[in-house]
This record gives structure tokens, C-alpha cells and sequence, in this order.
């Protein structure tokens, strides 16, 4: 018979396996992996899509913007 004291087979809750070495281990991993693609994301990718989005507007400092669609690209 098994004991009450045995952990083999036994689930760890999610604070314990939290706490341990393993988990700690996934933690930094998780951390450096999302903080840089957060980065990435912020100062990369957002800018882009801003300016794509800005070339369907006639921009000019005097006017208000107005929507002239593909008019840019095939002027």
C-alpha cells in the first residue's frame, strides 16, 4: 500500500509546481520571450500599420485629412 507521504504519482498543485525549479524555469522562459515580442510589437509593427494606414489620406498640414483611397499609390 501506498503511503500518504509518497509524491510518486502523485499531482502537484499549480502553487507547488509554481514554486518549483521547473516552474521557474517556464516562468523566465515565458518572460523573456513575451516582454521582446511585446517590443517588437509596440515600436515595429504598430508604426507600420500606422503609416499604411495614413497613405490612403491626402495629408497636408493646412487641411484637414481627407480619405482619397489608392489616388496615392497611383499617382
Amino acid at each position: 500500500m501506498p503511503s500518504k507521504t509518497q509524491t510518486v504519482g502523485q499531482k502537484k498543485s499549480f502553487g507547488e509546481w509554481l514554486k518549483s525549479r521547473k516552474g521557474q524555469k517556464v516562468i523566465v522562459i515565458v518572460a523573456f520571450s513575451i516582454i521582446p515580442l511585446a517590443l517588437l510589437l509596440l515600436f515595429t509593427y504598430v508604426p507600420f500599420l500606422e503609416m499604411f494606414q495614413f497613405s490612403f489620406f491626402d495629408r497636408t498640414y493646412l487641411k484637414v485629412r481627407e480619405f482619397v483611397g489608392f489616388d496615392n499609390y497611383l499617382e
